[in-house]
């Protein structure tokens, strides 16, 4: 079904990916996590050392310590890299925000570390005038309380 308030455009990336366990990263949201496994510390450095931006996507079975691409859930999230601090243990702390969903259109490993290409799906969405009269309604009605 198409909704007439938004367009869609399609663009496609090739970004350093992260398999990320027991978590879903979504658009506009800031979460920390320690990052220990190889293949996803050598993905992190990537991006660090580019544009900080790193697609992460969720493990199907969080016990797979090296997931393969059909371990992976093909819808993700690109997240910029805000802050890392690597521990002394190896392990690195990061902490992302989201900035926009994409879906993977293909997974290769390259220098130890997993690149995806993702289909970024971005939406415009207008607002109609009919939603700010019934907005500002019942801002009104509730003030009259």
């Amino acid at each position: 079904m198409s909704n007439p308030s938004s367009k869609e455009k399609f663009e496609s990336k090739k970004l350093p990916m992260m398999p990320i366990r027991d978590v879903v990263i979504f658009p506009y949201m800031m979460t920390p996590f320690v990052v220990g496994r190889e293949s996803s510390v050598r993905a992190l450095e990537e991006a660090l050392a580019t544009d900080k931006k790193i697609f992460l996507a969720t493990q199907h079975d969080a016990s797979i310590d090296e997931p393969k691409a059909n371990d992976i859930f093909q819808v993700g999230t690109i997240v910029n890299i805000v802050q890392s601090l690597k521990l002394p243990d190896g392990n690195i702390k990061v902490l992302v925000e989201g900035i926009e969903r994409g879906k993977i259109l293909g997974v290769t490993e390259t220098d130890g570390y997993l690149q995806a290409t993702v289909r970024v799906a971005r939406y415009a969405t207008e607002t109609t005038p009919r939603s700010k009269p019934a907005c500002s309604a019942s801002l009104a009605c509730s003030s009259n309380m």
